[in-house]
This record gives structure tokens, sequence and C-alpha cells, in this order.
């Protein structure tokens, strides 16, 4: 019953979390940068959750939850990176003011392949730009790494 109430908390908490990054991107009325308690949540969550979709991946959890919780993180920092480059989207960052398209377009941009057309001028903007190349990384080779280690472990 324990370990159904923790399953319970951490769905909830992941929900939440997308809530919570995708609705402040969305309502965010200007570019006023971030506050730094805002910096401050938004790295722990974006840690707790990359450690959670870890955690689940070790575990014996069925390939879908594991899936799952991949997504999951994947649109978490899709949220973060969207709020981040919105609210830092002005000319002195960016070649272009960045309206909350752009600023998706942006990191979805970063995520796949390159972003084209819209450029990071500043040091702010690349330093984003790098940190979400980064854990983007982490995670392909992560996902990569556990699809092999799971096929490889039924072929056996």
């Amino acid at each position: 019953m324990a370990k159904r109430f923790w399953r319970f908390i951490s769905t909830a908490y992941d929900i939440l979390c997308l809530i919570w990054v995708w609705g402040i991107f969305v309502i965010i009325p200007d570019h006023s940068g971030v506050s730094f308690w805002t910096k401050i949540i938004l790295i722990g969550a974006t840690f707790i959750s990359i450690s959670d979709s870890i955690d689940a991946a070790r575990g014996k959890n069925s390939l879908f939850k594991v899936v799952m919780k991949l997504m999951y993180c994947f649109l978490f920092l899709l949220g973060v990176f969207s709020f981040l480059y919105f609210a830092y989207g002005t000319t002195a960052n960016f070649n272009v003011p960045l309206t909350h398209f752009d600023a998706f377009y942006f990191a979805l941009g970063t995520l796949m392949t390159g972003t084209g057309n819209i450029n990071g001028v500043s040091d702010v903007a690349r330093y984003l730009q790098a940190a979400q190349m980064g854990l983007d990384l982490i995670l392909i080779g992560f996902a990569a790494s556990l699809a092999v280690s799971r096929f490889t472990a039924t072929r056996s």
C-alpha cells in the first residue's frame, strides 16, 4: 500500500511540475528576466525530474513506465528552456525579440537539430543554450543506452 501511495505522489508531482512550468511560460507577460527563487525552483525540479527518470529506468519497471518518465523529462526540459528563452528573449540576448512561439521553437530546435534563423547573441543566451544542449545530450544518451540494454536483456 505504501508503494502505491509513493507512486501516486511521484505521478502527481510530475503532472504538477509540467502544469507549473508550461503555465508560467504561457502567462509570463514580458521579457522581465527570472527571479532568483524561480531559478532555484527550476534547477531543483529539473534535477528531481532527471533523477526520477533514472531511478525509474534502473528498477524493475515496465518499459512503458520508463518511456513515459523519459517523455515527461523531455517535456519538462522543453518547458523550462522555453520559459527561460522567453524570459531573456530580448534583442540584447537574441538576434530577434522572442515571442512565446519563438521561444518554444528555439528550445525545440536546440533539442533536435539547431535553430536556424534565431541565434543567441549574448553570453546569457549562449549559456542557456549550452546548458540545454548538455542536458539534452545526457538524456538522449541515457535513453539510447536504456533502449540497447533492454533490447539485449530480452534477447538473452
